[in-house]
């Protein structure tokens, strides 16, 4: 709990303006957008390496963990995969003998409804996949599985 406090009230201009007014609260790094939380934790071009890193480690995380709970599944990482809105790039598509899954990570700021919302774009965005894949794979069922993390550890729920 103290670990998200003390996240919760970092020294960023916007924060800090409330309680000493600031004549310049732009991003002290990329000067792009006005420096907030969300704006480091998942938008500043300065941190970008780092969030995609995190992303990476809990893509390749659920990937270990699904191949050896499951030594059946046939998993495939970020296959291209067409739809009718273009090419689609899912982190990870799962065949076992339930069904085919389409798991995609995403690492979004907390705030309000949030996590939730990026859950249904996920649902939204990868549905369009799912009869032609459980056609395709002759699977009983198809499914897709969001992975919503938030930027200080909170979950879509």
């Amino acid at each position: 709990m103290s670990l998200h406090h003390s996240v919760t009230n970092a020294g960023n201009r916007t924060s800090l303006n409330r309680a000493v007014p600031q004549t310049d609260v732009s991003c002290r790094k990329c000067g792009a957008r006005k420096e907030t939380l969300a704006h480091i934790l998942g938008e500043c071009i300065h941190t970008k390496a780092a969030v995609i890193r995190r992303h990476t480690e809990i893509r390749d995380l659920i990937m270990d963990k699904i191949m050896s709970n499951d030594k059946t599944a046939e998993v495939t990482k970020e296959p291209e995969l067409q739809s009718e809105k273009g090419k689609l790039k899912p982190d990870l598509v799962v065949k076992n003998q339930s069904g085919v899954f389409v798991v995609d990570v995403t690492v979004r700021y907390e705030d309000g409804e949030y996590l939730k919302l990026a859950m249904k774009e996920k649902k939204d965005k990868y549905g369009l996949l799912l009869s032609a894949m459980q056609r395709e794979r002759n699977v009983p069922t198809a499914e897709v599985l969001p992975i919503v993390v938030g930027t200080r550890g909170g979950h879509a729920g």
